[in-house]
């Protein structure tokens, strides 16, 4: 299944070459594979490669390729690839019943000119207050934090507009029972959007004058109900429930009639896809180049594979107790095992036997695969165990 499926992955990977290039298409697809996987550069992965022997573009020949990739197609290579990944996961019983989802700004700091389109401000981080952002919804639930949708923002775009369209390709792919938002989402535009989605929703409130008076005014806990107002003049009403937490007054917006400890304690499962988003990261290939087409490149690839790995997980899990579960397959167990298959691919590409200890590292995963969920089935007969989800 791992096999299979990455080569699948990797074929959705569009790369134009010259009839006469030296190089094919699949090169190139290894090279941008190799350098996600190691989080390293494109110039890193070709000198390292190189140096091994294996016949790869060099880092140059890599951003120009990806520079040529239209932004319309990196969006089609983005659908393609999550769809794929969420046809697949069915198969293992994923989004089997409603799942909460989570939508939040990931954001890639830019230490370029800011007189750019797709640059946007942000709060000031690692040197920076700028960044190449993106809008991503991800599902909160144990052993499916699948990236549902994502979308670009930029200087012209509405967070509202972006919001509408994340919400709209998740819900085409898994029944969603609660939507959490970043308190960057604010917003009575937001809101609204959430009313005619039918779609219940938390989200932090700001500290506005209106809330600090229902603050100031009312013994806490409590949820009460409250027009939310913007500057253009536009109100909606909602729900505003308040809780203390460490001598902290926390309030959130939402449309659901639950107690406020309820809705905070829901809240809370949000910081799950905090972990999601560091993950993400563990497959984002790095680059100097200020070029928003190579860096949305990669952030796709960091997704998909991303997705890949927890798709992986839920392979394991629901083979050995029929349920999704906690990560049996760690990031850095998956990366060496597919690092391990690109240098096989690479040696037979040239012609040479792979080195037997690429193949031992190779079958040692295959057989942990194998083991891990032939041990845990007979473990969980032996046990009468059943799917909590079912009782």
């Amino acid at each position: 299944m791992v096999v299979s499926f990455f080569r699948k992955l990797k074929s959705l990977i569009p790369i134009r070459v010259d009839k006469n290039s030296y190089y094919s298409e699949d090169d190139y697809r290894n090279a941008f594979l190799y350098s996600a996987l190691t989080e390293g550069t494109a110039e890193s992965t070709g000198n390292i490669l190189t140096a091994k022997g294996y016949l790869v573009p060099s880092g140059d020949r890599q951003i120009e390729v990806i520079k040529k990739l239209p932004l319309e197609e990196l969006e089609v290579i983005a659908e393609n690839m999550l769809k794929t990944v969420f046809k697949e996961a069915r198969k293992y019983g994923a989004f089997r019943f409603p799942v909460i989802i989570a939508t939040d700004p990931c954001d890639i700091p830019y230490y370029g000119n800011p007189c750019s389109p797709f640059v946007v401000g942000t709060k000031h981080k690692q040197g920076t207050s700028w960044a190449h952002s993106f809008v991503c919804t991800d599902a909160v639930i144990k052993g499916e934090r699948f990236t549902l949708s994502f979308n670009r923002r930029t200087m012209q775009s509405k967070d509202s507009d972006i919001v509408a369209k994340v919400l709209k390709t998740a819900k085409e792919r898994a029944k969603i029972s609660i939507s959490l938002l970043d308190r960057e989402f604010y917003s009575v535009d937001v809101v609204n959007i959430h009313k005619m989605e039918k779609l219940n929703f938390i989200i932090p409130a700001v500290d506005t004058s209106g809330v600090k008076d229902v603050k100031r005014k009312y013994d806490i806990p409590l949820t009460t109900n409250y027009i939310m107002k913007s500057g253009e003049g536009k109100q909606t009403e909602v729900k505003l429930s308040l809780v203390a937490r460490d001598k902290e007054t926390y309030g959130f917006i939402n449309n659901m009639n639950m107690e406020p400890e309820d809705i905070a304690n829901i809240y809370s499962m949000r910081w799950g896809v905090e972990t999601g988003h560091r993950m993400r990261n563990k497959f984002r290939a790095r680059t100097c180049s200020r070029d928003y087409n190579v860096r949305c490149f990669y952030f796709i690839l960091s997704v998909a594979l991303y997705s890949f790995w927890v798709l992986v997980n839920l392979f394991v899990t629901e083979q050995a107790y029929g349920f999704p579960g906690e990560p049996k397959i760690r990031w850095f167990e998956l990366k060496a095992f597919l690092l391990v298959f690109i240098e096989g691919v690479l040696s037979c590409a040239a012609g040479e036997t792979p080195l037997s200890y690429s193949y031992l590292q190779f079958f040692i995963f295959s057989m942990k695969i194998e083991f891990f969920v032939k041990e845990e089935v007979v473990i969980n007969k032996e046990r009468n165990y059943e799917n909590p989800l079912l009782q």
